[in-house]
């Protein structure tokens, strides 16, 4: 029998960024991404839905009204895995300079909130 796992997923990243997600399913397709100046989350800019959470800013900023840098993004929304047969464990990647956090099921899948180069986390979930 097929079954698809269904739980919050809140990821929050500061800085240049690459995160792939490997599957999403919601009312609304996408992720909600709140963007902040600074790296507290405490001065909102805007949100938007982002259908993928996969992007390279390089030196450039995500949304013309913030830095180039030191900037946050907290995207929160519904991960579907896809139909599976086999082990049913998922590996979520984090990628880029600076904090990242991701949050599956309440709880920290990867805790990489620090000052850092670009840098890849990976870890797997049951």
């Amino acid at each position: 029998m097929t079954k698809l796992l269904r739980t919050g997923l809140s990821l929050l990243l500061a800085g240049t960024c690459t995160f792939t997600q490997i599957s999403d399913a919601a009312p609304q397709p996408g992720f909600l991404g709140e963007y902040f100046k600074g790296t507290s989350f405490n001065q909102p800019v805007t949100s938007r839905i982002d259908s993928d959470i996969n992007f390279n800013w390089g030196s450039s900023s995500p949304i013309k009204w913030l830095p180039t840098d030191n900037f946050s993004v907290r995207w929160s929304g519904l991960f579907t895995a896809p139909p599976f047969s086999g082990t049913r464990q998922y590996r979520f990647t984090t990628k880029g300079d600076d904090g990242m956090r991701l949050f599956f099921k309440n709880l920290f899948v990867i805790d990489q909130w620090k000052p850092q180069s670009n840098k890849a986390t990976k870890q797997q979930v049951v």
